[in-house]
């Protein structure tokens, strides 16, 4: 089981739970009984939790000899403490090198971007270095750092920690300098770029490259700002960039920590370092968002980001309802928008189109209402999971007919495609050619079909009483429409205009419908 799976519990469920996980940190504390505990973070990919061991289990006696970066096989139960998950362990077995091998890919968390597309990212940005000497400088760092920069955490725990984070950030930064820099005429383009991609260099030797991330004896001693900074003066050196180029590229990396206290080497004072230090500020903390988002399970709000002393709400903004449409008839889908927008609902509405098209089902039920579900469940499938699904199935009944074309009204003539409607019309005057007018009765019949992302189904019908002409009038709609004439108008719905169709048709009738339950029980 993954750790975010077991994160996802609720108050009052019952998991019991069994998963491989990292050792990525543990401290020994002592309560205020002089009683001794240990407060241990394990990880996957997938996320991290913290569990308490105390000094009488035998969790607290395997822990107490085990240092991070161990792999271990923990069951246990979700559990709750205060309203806060607090996962109780019932064993834990250190796992050997050979079992670790096979189940590595489950436990190392890496960027969502391969490696070596972000590097050839980046030394497409390193090229368009305006200033040669810089960009040559540049370049000889990295190859100093070597392959552990394309390999290397970005941090601990505070953003981008996890493998392949540092070329991420990296890239992050770069990215967002090139597309800055315009605003900002006076910071020196070369020297902004080169900051970007160089300020956390240092980490390299900064951090151990294990399963567990930890500080080496040159990070602890010196730390990444001050081996960053020896690692550029050696590349400015070796390419003989000027004095003033080389005090300036190296005030970048020693002040990118934005505060004293944060870690710098110095407060940025010029406009180059000013600019590193805020987008190397930004992407931290976007980074520590992003991974608050990733790891905090259903909860509405994240535990607290060290980075950003706050919680992070973890629901989505209310955005408009994505409604598709299970139709690649363009003509239908136009009525619908045209109909949602004059009823001003914050509705998206899209057709099957935007997925790639309708996926292949047979619509073989026998009314308008099974038909519509079909649809609507063959298009749920490949639709968003929080995406609302409509479908319609409508047609034309004439009474001389018993009811028919009804459910085949699309495919009466046994034609699909562009001339279907012409040849679905001819075939239905033939029929009718020798029914008196006054026997002529029909109507148009449309049920919608909605698949809510929970799975409910609604449905919802209009109908509209009609005659069939005798021939073709109008040049509005499709389908039936030219033939299908309202009484108390006097015009077939094809003279009518969209806006006055809309309101009497069959397709309009059904659509305020779910208009009024959708006001009632969704937006």
């Amino acid at each position: 089981m993954k750790i975010s799976e077991i994160k996802s519990v609720r108050v009052g469920e019952n998991l019991k739970f069994s998963a491989n996980a990292i050792l990525k940190s543990l401290q020994k504390r002592t309560a205020k009984n002089g009683s001794e505990f240990i407060v241990a973070e394990f990880a996957d990919k997938s996320a991290s939790m913290t569990v308490m061991c105390f000094g009488d289990t035998l969790a607290f006696s395997v822990l107490a000899q085990s240092n991070s970066g161990d792999v271990f096989k923990l069951t246990g139960q979700a559990d709750f403490y205060n309203g806060k998950f607090s996962p109780k362990l019932d064993s834990l077995t250190k796992l050997t090198d050979e079992e670790i091998k096979s189940v590595q890919e489950e436990l190392i968390e890496s960027s969502e971007l391969p490696s070596d597309f972000m590097k050839a990212e980046l030394f497409e940005i390193i090229e368009r270095i305006p200033n040669d000497k810089i960009k040559d400088t540049v370049k000889f760092a990295l190859e100093d750092a070597g392959a552990v920069f394309y390999t290397s955490t970005a941090a601990v725990k505070m953003h981008h920690a996890y493998q392949n984070g540092l070329l991420e950030h990296t890239l992050n930064l770069a990215k967002l300098a090139e597309k800055l820099l315009p605003m900002y005429p006076f910071v020196n383009p070369s020297l902004a770029l080169a900051g970007a991609i160089l300020h956390d260099i240092g980490k390299t030797l900064e951090y151990t490259q294990g399963l567990a991330t930890e500080k080496t004896r040159a990070g602890i001693l010196q730390g990444h700002v001050v081996l960053g900074y020896r690692i550029v003066r050696k590349a400015a050196i070796k390419c003989k960039l000027n004095d003033d180029l080389t005090e300036r590229l190296e005030h970048i990396i020693l002040s990118h920590q934005g505060e004293l206290e944060w870690g710098a080497a110095a407060i940025a004072a010029t406009p180059e370092a000013v600019f590193v230090s805020m987008l190397d500020y930004l992407d931290a903390r976007m980074g520590a968002v992003a991974a608050a988002l990733k790891t905090s399970g259903d909860a509405e709000f994240s535990d607290l980001v060290p980075a950003l002393q706050s919680k992070i709400l973890l629901t989505k903004p209310a955005d408009d309802m994505a409604l598709y449409i299970a139709s690649s008839n363009a003509h239908k889908v136009k009525e619908f928008q045209e109909m949602f927008s004059a009823a001003a609902l914050p509705i998206k509405v899209l057709s099957a189109s935007a997925l790639g098209g309708m996926p292949a089902h047979v619509e073989n039920g026998l009314s308008f209402k099974e038909n519509a579900f079909i649809k609507a469940e063959a298009l749920k499938t490949i639709a968003p999971k929080d995406a609302y699904i409509l479908a319609d199935d409508s047609g034309l009944c004439v009474d001389a007919l018993k009811g028919a074309p009804g459910i085949y009204s699309a495919r009466y003539a046994n034609i699909e495609g562009a001339l279907a409607d012409n040849e679905n019309n001819k075939k239905l005057l033939k029929e009718l050619e020798n029914v008196p007018d006054e026997k002529r009765q029909a109507h148009f019949s449309c049920v919608l079909a909605l698949i809510t992302p929970e799975g409910e189904k609604k449905s919802f019908s209009g109908e509209i009483e009609g005659l069939i002409n005798r021939g073709e009038k109008g040049l509005n709609g499709f389908g039936y429409d030219p033939l299908f004439e309202v009484p108390s108008l006097g015009k077939t719905t094809a003279q009518l205009d969209s806006s006055e169709k809309n309101k009497i048709s069959h397709r309009g009738l059904a659509i305020a419908e779910l208009i009024k339950y959708l006001k009632a029980n969704i937006l």
